[in-house]
């Protein structure tokens, strides 16, 4: 979808939630005050690195840091808004505001969705959400909701799409003392970056979880489809698709908890894309010190299949076989990508002190490992180094 396009349906949504909230509130004596729940959230964030790094925020923003530089402009502050419209209605909205890679102040609206129980525990919602292959996508945000200091997953999840306008459906079954939760979604996403070769069209998700007495697990799959256009606007393949897969699961064991993850993406033309990561826990009271190691991963193979005639892959042009040898002065090495991957490898310790009710402290020291063999061109540096996060979050 084109960039006005999405911000089109952005305003739509929030004027169309404002309007029935109103039109609604009017016709019921019950005074608004009471129907509506405000929440907000907020983390500020002190990283120092120990050399040129780049990092992937909160809020999905690149950071680059300067050798022996510490900023807090990995902070930000959100907000949630619910409106209760009737017994079965309500409407759901959910933002934030940040500094960007320039460090101007930029916001961006997460969650904007009708919601309509239907009771038997099925709930079906319309709107704009983000896409929840990992769970951690959904909750990303809100860093008081984690154990960790940032994130556990790269800016993209597995590879691809963030968020999606369309449809949810959500089935809550309770066994006992344990439960499912089946999620389902469809709609058309918008690809994680602004790249005018690459439109997405549409995606189908479905995700279950089992939850236990001390443990839950979760597995999604997703299918999307988007068309590829080479730098003249002319279609190159109208149906190119893309298979997502994600399992993670928490374990409670007296007080250890154990974290485990992993998606990765199988994807025509683009790139694909895995994570995997691990932490371990030991709650102490208010106190949690934590270990986690992570590593993500980009695939290059010529991005994955020969692409279609007229589609630049970094690569150069292909030449006839044999090959002549080219005129002028060979390509630079540096500027083509070759076949290989790019790995972002980390280990990190920390602890976590709930200092009281709705906020708490993290300081997390974390070893960044980064391999570049694909000579991919990035925005930020590519360099191994050390990290040290100091943060003040919050819910309210």
């Amino acid at each position: 979808m084109p960039i006005r396009g999405v911000a089109l349906v952005k305003r739509l949504l929030i004027s169309t939630l404002l309007a029935l909230g109103c039109l609604i509130q009017s016709s019921t004596a019950e005074p608004w005050q009471e129907r509506l729940h405000s929440h907000a959230f907020y983390t500020l964030d002190f990283t120092y690195s120990d050399t040129d790094l780049g990092l992937v925020s909160n809020a999905l923003e690149s950071r680059s840091y300067e050798e022996d530089s510490g900023a807090l402009n990995n902070s930000l502050i959100g907000g949630q808004l619910e409106f209760q419209l009737s017994d079965n209605l309500s409407s759901f909205l959910q933002g934030k505001a940040f500094f960007d890679r320039d460090d101007d102040t930029k916001t961006t609206l997460d969650w904007a969705y009708f919601s309509y129980d239907f009771g038997d525990d099925i709930t079906i919602r319309g709107g704009q959400f983000l896409v929840p292959l990992l769970q951690g996508t959904e909750l990303r945000s809100i860093s008081y909701s984690r154990l960790w200091a940032r994130p556990l997953i790269p800016v993209d999840g597995a590879n691809g799409f963030h968020e999606h306008t369309g449809l949810e459906v959500l089935k809550h079954i309770q066994q006992g003392f344990n439960s499912w939760h089946i999620q389902l979604s469809t709609g058309k996403p918008a690809h994680k970056e602004e790249d005018g070769e690459i439109d997405s069209r549409n995606m189908q998700l479905m995700a279950v979880r089992y939850q236990a007495d001390n443990f839950w697990l979760r597995a999604a799959l997703l299918h999307g489809e988007f068309t590829v256009r080479d730098g003249d606007d002319e279609v190159l393949d109208d149906s190119a698709d893309v298979f997502m897969n994600a399992l993670e699961s928490e374990f409670t064991l007296g007080s250890y908890v154990l974290n485990l993850g992993y998606a990765s993406s199988d994807s025509d033309i683009t790139v694909n894309g895995s994570i995997y990561y691990a932490s371990l826990g030991l709650q102490m009271g208010h106190i949690t010190p934590f270990i986690y190691g992570s590593t993500s991963r980009e695939h290059y193979d010529n991005y994955n299949e020969p692409p279609p005639p007229g589609f630049d892959d970094g690569n150069g042009p292909e030449l006839p076989d044999p090959a002549p040898p080219p005129p002028g002065p060979p390509p630079d090495d540096d500027d083509r990508i070759r076949d290989g991957n790019y790995d972002v490898n980390s280990v990190a310790i920390g602890v976590r002190w709930h200092a009281g009710e709705g906020y708490g402290f993290k300081v997390q020291l974390e070893n960044i490992e980064q391999k570049n063999s694909a000579g991919v061109d990035t925005d930020d540096p590519t360099n191994d180094g050390n990290t040290l996060t100091i943060l003040f979050e919050g819910v309210f």
